[in-house]
């Protein structure tokens, strides 16, 4: 799973999760673990990629394109509903003001 930066959105990318899955992507913020947005999807067989693979975008600010450097403020995660796993979490910054 990887973060990409796409018009100051979040974006979410996965591959290797179960094929046919329901898969939630969400970004929570650290440390009170509220929602700042997910987001469900399917995760499909796609040539090239291992397992299933999904990508979503989010109707979160993705602060590191305006504020590069800025300490990280939420994290992304993706759980997979069929194994009941999450995967690695990335670090974000959310709470910039404006965008």
């Amino acid at each position: 799973m990887s973060p990409f930066r796409f018009q100051q959105r979040i974006k979410i990318n996965g591959q290797g999760f179960t094929i046919n899955s329901n898969v939630y992507a969400v970004v929570y913020k650290y440390p009170s673990l509220e929602v700042v947005a997910s987001a469900t999807a399917t995760a499909t067989a796609v040539p090239g990629f291992s397992g299933g693979s999904f990508g979503v975008q989010l109707n979160a600010k993705d602060c590191l394109v305006a504020h590069p450097g800025h300490a990280t403020d939420s994290y992304a995660a993706v759980y997979d509903w069929t194994t009941g796993l999450w995967s690695n979490q990335i670090w974000v910054y959310t709470g910039c003001p404006g965008l």
